[in-house]
């Protein structure tokens, strides 16, 4: 979107609800907020999970903003810059993927905030459910009581490997959900 372009939720809204023939996956995880063990931990996982959906067939994109940035201190943009580059991003995503690895406030929380509230198709992967948001817990079951709400997937893993396994079997279902 060129710079004065304003940002429509509407049209973003309409277009989250419209068949998935190709994927746009937003990951988002939390890593500045992170140790630099955690930050090294995560780095690997989500590098690992994204080479694996770029693997998949109808992925067209995966974005994460921490890709290349194998260091905690690479991060540099400003604050706005990044807020900016993520809302235009998220709005071109039909998948959001969220990976909390343990309890921290992060800005990811920000941005899957943002993709709940823009109808994106929505993927949780936690070590410890207990670790999520309070209303996050109930979301799953929650979401299906409310017309409005995009569909929301929660789910555990223990490593990278499963989390790539599981998040490439979620997308694999996509085709069922769309037939519903």
């Amino acid at each position: 979107m060129p710079d004065g372009d304003r940002f429509d939720l509407e049209t973003q809204m309409t277009r989250a609800t419209r068949p998935i023939d190709s994927y746009r996956i937003f990951l988002a995880a939390p890593m500045s907020a992170s140790s630099k063990q955690e930050y090294k931990q995560n780095f690997h996982d989500i590098s690992y999970l994204q080479q694996e959906l770029r693997d998949m067939r109808r992925v067209d994109t995966v974005y994460f903003a921490g890709e290349e940035k194998p260091n905690k201190t690479d991060f540099t943009p400003s604050p706005s810059d990044a807020f900016q580059d993520d809302v235009m991003t998220l709005a071109d995503a039909n998948i959001f993927i969220f990976i909390y690895p343990q309890k921290v406030l992060t800005s990811a929380l920000i941005e899957l905030g943002m993709a709940l509230g823009m109808k994106k198709r929505t993927f949780i992967f936690v070590r410890n459910p207990e670790d999520l948001p309070y209303l996050l817990i109930g979301a799953r079951d929650g979401a299906r009581r409310v017309d409005f709400m995009p569909t929301i997937s929660i789910s555990t893993y223990k490593s990278a490997e499963e989390l790539a396994r599981k998040c490439k079997d979620r997308l694999y279902d996509i085709p069922s959900e769309l037939a519903d």
